[in-house]
């Protein structure tokens, strides 16, 4: 089970997948920006979601963008907290903006260029 996490300072919506791209649910907390938020916040926010909490050893990969990303201390606070909850997952932690680009974009099968 994969994770698509789009977060602001406000909230954070979460998407989980199957192996086969099929949506499992869609769930949402409060905020995650590690920016503004300690790391005990950024924990309960997350284990505090009934979802979440109830699959998080089945998830095999994340995918946060967020805010407050951008550089390398925010993304180890997120890494320290993510880690000792999603135990068997593969974390890649973006700024939010990287969500825009990358689902915006052309995919390489779409472009010109494999035409």
């Amino acid at each position: 089970m994969k994770l698509i996490v789009d977060s602001g300072s406000t909230k954070t919506d979460w998407i989980a997948i199957d192996d086969n791209g099929d949506k499992l649910f869609e769930t949402q907390t409060l905020g995650l920006n590690p920016q503004v938020l300690t790391e005990h916040v950024l924990e309960e926010r997350i284990i505090n979601n009934y979802d979440l909490y109830q699959v998080r050893k089945k998830v095999s990969e994340i995918y946060f963008y967020g805010a407050g990303c951008g550089t390398k201390p925010p993304k180890e606070l997120l890494l320290k907290v993510f880690n000792p909850i999603f135990i068997n997952a593969k974390i890649n932690i973006k700024e939010d903006t990287y969500a825009c680009l990358l689902y915006t974009s052309p995919s390489p099968r779409d472009s010109w260029a494999s035409r």
